[in-house]
């Protein structure tokens, strides 16, 4: 049976047979709620459209990549437009590449050992233990997929539904004092969009060192970046642990970062130090007021749910920014940046939600169904729901 390109309903034999599963998995996928049908008839029969097939086919990639089911069910309810499903594609062939690599990793590390054995009468306890530390290479990996997809949720969430014409990074861009031959040094450089997004419009002959604390998301930036023809190095960073020489680079960038810094004054003050004189510290901050309303309306169904673990504006935000600034600093000047969300559908809220970096996981856990039921209620009610953006630039001069 071939699928038709029309958004026909499939019976679930029907469904089963193009996919190559059973039913039995299908029921099983839809009680425990990460793939429920399109629709149920009066009767009560499941009906599924070619949609469910794109979820279907990550829900499949994500046990192949050995994540447990809990885990499928937080990820695996992603919008099935062309572009997240290109999305979904490339990092599902991010986190293939890097498995590949793991596996090289343990035949080269066993093929030492048996090089080893084969020369030696006893064995080599340390030569041992790097395969164990190769085959739990795995966990490390899984976090890394499942935060570059997590930040692609987010980014797509603003991207699609943000008012501001301009854009973020554009925004960003414009207040950033670029020169030709500037050494720059880009802390948290999440997916590397800030640079494929504004490649066209640098100046000429930058030197640009593009770090985060995750190496999945510098592989992930690495991708993207190397396709432009921007000049970039790469390096695995922690923001708590800067060792670059003092007065290394012209600029350096933190776009929603300071706020992960374990001491926010200290962490300026390093800044401060590797900047060449008169050199230049752009960061970004939240405010108060950014994203409450999915707060409000997640918290209206379970006052449980917490997004986050800590309010980051509380951290370091718009509204005391300054205090860890200024100290460091010989200026430091604020510009606001304007938008605002607007939903027309539950969808996107729904996956947001779910990226989230707080207990929604846990509180939500056997509830998606219901969850999502409330959101479609709300947008039903409302029609649209206006979410408020509050965040700015600091441009700090030494």
């Amino acid at each position: 049976m071939k699928i038709n390109q029309k958004n026909n309903y499939f019976t679930v034999g029907e469904f089963a047979k193009c996919a190559n599963v059973s039913i039995r998995t299908l029921r099983y996928y839809d009680k425990i709620g990460i793939l429920p049908p399109s629709k149920l008839t009066d009767s009560g029969y499941r009906l599924y459209t070619n949609s469910d097939f794109l979820k279907l086919q990550k829900i499949l990639a994500l046990k192949f990549f050995d994540f447990s089911l809990e885990d499928i069910e937080g990820m695996a309810s992603s919008s099935v437009d062309l572009e997240s499903f290109k999305d979904s594609l490339h990092l599902q062939k991010q986190f293939l590449q890097a498995k590949i690599n793991q596996l090289e990793v343990i035949k080269c590390t066993i093929d030492q050992a048996e090089k080893m054995l084969q020369s030696d009468n006893e064995i080599n306890w340390e030569k041992i233990m790097d395969i164990i530390h190769a085959m739990n290479m795995k966990q490390s990996i899984r976090e890394n997929y499942k935060n570059s997809d997590h930040l692609n949720v987010r980014i797509l969430l603003h991207k699609k539904y943000s008012k501001n014409p301009q854009g973020w990074y554009p925004f960003l861009a414009n207040h950033i004092p670029f020169t030709n031959n500037q050494k720059i040094l880009e802390l948290g450089c999440g997916n590397g969009a800030f640079w494929v997004e504004n490649e066209a419009n640098l100046p000429d002959k930058l030197s640009i060192v593009v770090t985060d604390i995750s190496s999945g998301m510098v592989k992930v930036a690495k991708e993207a970046i190397d396709q432009t023809k921007l000049s970039c190095t790469y390096d695995v960073l922690d923001l708590n642990h800067i060792t670059y020489p003092k007065e290394s680079f012209d600029l350096v960038m933190a776009n929603h970062v300071l706020f992960y810094a374990n001491d926010r004054n200290k962490a300026c003050e390093v800044i401060a130090r590797i900047l060449k004189p008169n050199g230049v510290f752009v960061c970004t901050a939240y405010g108060q007021q950014h994203m409450k309303e999915i707060e409000e309306i997640t918290k209206k169904f379970n006052p449980k749910i917490a997004l986050s673990e800590v309010n980051l504006s509380d951290l370091f935000g718009l509204e005391n920014a300054m205090e860890y600034l200024q100290p460091h600093f010989s200026s430091v000047n604020r510009v606001d940046y304007k938008d605002r969300l607007i939903l027309n559908d539950y969808h996107p809220l729904f996956h947001y939600v779910l990226s989230c970096h707080g207990n929604q996981t846990e509180v939500l856990h056997g509830h998606h169904k219901e969850f999502e039921y409330y959101l479609a209620e709300l947008f039903r009610q409302k029609r649209q729901v206006e979410i408020t953006k509050q965040a700015g630039v600091f441009i700090c001069r030494k």
